[in-house]
């Protein structure tokens, strides 16, 4: 078991447990993350979960699939 932080759009921190094995979208709905609408059911289909990981983060978490690849592309915010 770990711990992540969500933080919102407006800096409004979320320190929640995890378990390991479960989505990021799957621990903020478990933890009532605002902003986390999971239309899609987790399928990459909907858009509405915009997760930004800090560059070092990425060693431990693993770069996006082809699939949240192409659903990013249709978002403006994406940097």
């Amino acid at each position: 078991m770990g711990s992540i932080t969500f933080i919102e759009h407006n800096g409004t921190e979320h320190i929640v447990d995890f378990e390991a094995g479960k989505s990021l979208m799957q621990i903020a709905l478990d933890n009532g993350i605002p902003g986390i609408d999971a239309d899609c059911g987790g399928v990459c289909a909907c858009g509405t979960c915009h997760v930004i990981i800090e560059g070092s983060a990425v060693n431990i978490t693993g770069g996006a699939t082809e699939d949240e690849l192409q659903m990013l592309d249709l978002t403006p915010e994406r940097s």
